[in-house]
């Protein structure tokens, strides 16, 4: 589980820029959460040298690029369809998934590599269509992309993902590689789907921070040997969007979270949902508008 988190009120990603990407303009518990995660992809992307020593990008399409990235991931997930529209159809056409990679090992249903290489070369493309020729093989586009990979993306995929052969999860995989005879086989087996959500800073003792889940008072007992408790944790009036795994009898952060003020609306209106007493896709806790 990773140690990564980020602020609300830093960075250079903001609701706004976020819901510029969608058809709607009030936000919900999701958007907070992939905000949450196009924060952590503008970090990568404003600290990735490799990147900027070709071409210089401005802080705006820095944060553009991050949602847009982000975006992708949710149509992924959230298997809406736009992006795999795009692939059959390239594929109905050409032969291939996508133009330029090779797509030999390429898995439609699958997060691929490539799918961020292409989809940061077609951004990049149409910023500098006037002023620079972008190669879709650039070294700077896979480095990023590799990185962009590593954090939540890959994280929520691997834990809430059923994957299309036989239907399992990764964990399931896992266990099956390691073995029956394996020490954590049972542990791998029984670790459950990632639960992220709008959870209220409650307080710590030795061992746990305690998080409670605003629409269903559900206590989340995070154990320290996955987050620390930093300075933007208030006892009961902080608000948090994060994400948990149970592991080994423990419930462990795992992925981003993003922290922001206490918010009576918010509160009420995660009570009075149905839909945040239910786990929808991903288990993303929702709220009704």
């Amino acid at each position: 589980m990773k140690k990564r988190r980020t602020h609300f009120n830093s960075e250079q990603v903001y609701i706004k820029d976020w819901l510029n990407f969608h058809p709607y303009n009030r936000s919900n518990a999701v958007d907070n959460y992939y905000l949450g995660l196009s924060k952590e992809v503008y970090g990568i992307i404003h600290s990735n040298n490799l990147l900027f020593n070709p071409i210089s990008i401005e802080t705006e399409r820095k944060t553009q690029l991050a949602c847009f990235l982000t975006c992708w991931f949710e149509d992924v997930i959230s298997e809406t369809g736009i992006w795999k529209t795009f692939i059959e159809e390239h594929f109905r056409m050409y032969g291939k998934y996508l133009p330029f990679y090779k797509t030999v090992d390429y898995f439609p249903l699958e997060i691929n590599r490539e799918d961020i290489y292409f989809l940061i070369w077609y951004f990049l493309s149409n910023v500098f269509f006037d002023d620079e020729l972008v190669s879709p093989e650039s070294k700077w586009i896979t480095v990023l992309g590799d990185d962009a990979l590593k954090y939540e993306i890959s994280d929520t995929y691997i834990f809430n993902k059923v994957t299309p052969l036989l239907a399992l999860k990764p964990k399931d995989w896992l266990a099956g590689i390691q073995g029956e005879g394996h020490a954590l086989y049972n542990a791998v087996k029984e670790m459950d789907s990632k639960k992220t959500g709008n959870y209220l800073f409650l307080k710590e003792d030795d061992n746990y921070l305690y998080f409670k889940h605003l629409a269903t008072d559900t206590i989340i007992p995070a154990t320290k040997k996955s987050i620390e408790k930093g300075p933007e944790f208030r006892e009961e009036k902080t608000i948090v969007v994060i994400g948990f795994v149970k592991w080994n009898g423990e419930w462990w952060f795992s992925g981003v979270y993003s922290d922001f003020d206490y918010s009576d609306e918010l509160i009420l209106n995660e009570k009075k949902s149905a839909k945040s007493k239910m786990i929808r896709k991903l288990n993303i806790y929702m709220y009704e508008e």
